[in-house]
């Protein structure tokens, strides 16, 4: 099952608040995924809340962003291949949304992100949103003093980071209810990849 097989109902049946639609639907496949990953020995902890000043928790936190990151980068890897490169985008989408969710993130709705002033039209200005949130993790495998997180900024930093992914979106062509149907169209196949053991 691809993307493209996928059907959505009519826009006018989309939700009024799109964002939250779509938190929503992201916290029914992590709690699918966190399972598989434990069982797989790669849950770094099963905390929910994320503790953001906890180093099990952070160690969460990075690697949930780096998945982010590994998209993104390969949206810009799709080059001109514009459904290619949305869907590498939607998939950087999931990860972002549900490392929000984790850490109990509470977004802005889509509407005042594609409001927002946004000079981004790369990927990269996400991604340095993304390592600017992780660097206030300050509780690194090899640091033997505990630091706590700086949360107000870790939260700054998140919150730029969606208002540069929905500015690229933007740039990409994509209108809310676009983006909308786009993560909905590749939360279908996740959720069918899970029923299949892919």
């Amino acid at each position: 099952m691809n993307i493209e097989d996928v059907v959505l109902n009519p826009a006018s049946e989309r939700p009024k608040q799109l964002l939250k639609a779509i938190f929503e639907r992201q916290t029914e496949l992590l709690h699918k995924y966190h399972p598989i990953e434990a069982k797989n020995g790669l849950l770094q902890t099963d905390a929910h809340p994320l503790d953001l000043h906890c180093r099990f928790s952070q160690a969460r936190i990075k690697d949930m962003a780096y998945r982010a990151v590994e998209e993104l980068v390969e949206s810009v890897d799709a080059g001109d291949h514009i459904e290619h490169r949305q869907e590498e985008l939607v998939d950087a989408l999931h990860f972002i949304v549900e490392l929000a969710i984790c850490v109990d993130f509470t977004p802005r709705t889509l509407d005042e992100y594609y409001a927002a002033e946004s000079d981004c039209n790369h990927v990269y200005g996400i991604i340095h949103h993304l390592g600017m949130m992780t660097h206030k993790c300050r509780n690194k495998p090899w640091k033997q003093t505990h630091q706590l997180t700086d949360i107000p900024r870790f939260y700054a930093c998140l919150d730029q980071a969606f208002i540069a992914f929905f500015g690229l979106m933007k740039h990409e062509g994509l209108s809310p209810g676009g983006v909308y149907d786009l993560y909905f169209r590749k939360a279908a196949v996740n959720s069918f990849r899970q029923i299949s053991k892919y």
